[in-house]
Formats: C-alpha cells, structure tokens, sequence
C-alpha cells in the first residue's frame, strides 16, 4: 500500500516536490518499509515524471 501510495505522488509531483518524495523513498527504504525493488522502480517513476515534466512545481505531498 506505501508502494501505491507513493506512486500516486510521484505522478502528481513536479520540480522540487519529486526530490522531497524521493527522500522519503530511500528513508524508508533504509527504514526496511520498501524493499529494494520497489524503492528502485519509484526511483525510476520519478526520474520519468521530471523528464517529461516541464513545469517546476514546488508542492510537497506528505506520505505519511
């Protein structure tokens, strides 16, 4: 459910909000919440989203 979750911030998030999700990622992932798969393809769902992202957008999503 956190995988989902995430994803669906991650299609909303532009410019600095995308680095802020991405944080939080690899926080819980050390956290032991994502494994590494998981953590690596909403990595990757980022990385897509801010290269087919032209705005800059500075909204935060909360996670939790």
């Amino acid at each position: 459910m956190l995988r989902t979750q995430i994803a669906a911030a991650i299609g909303c998030a532009r410019g600095h909000a995308l680095d802020e999700i991405m944080r939080e990622v690899w926080t819980r992932y050390s956290a032991g919440q994502l494994t590494e798969n998981e953590a690596g393809e909403l990595s990757t769902q980022a990385h897509e989203r801010r290269n087919g992202s032209g705005g800059s957008g500075q909204t935060a999503f909360s996670l939790v």
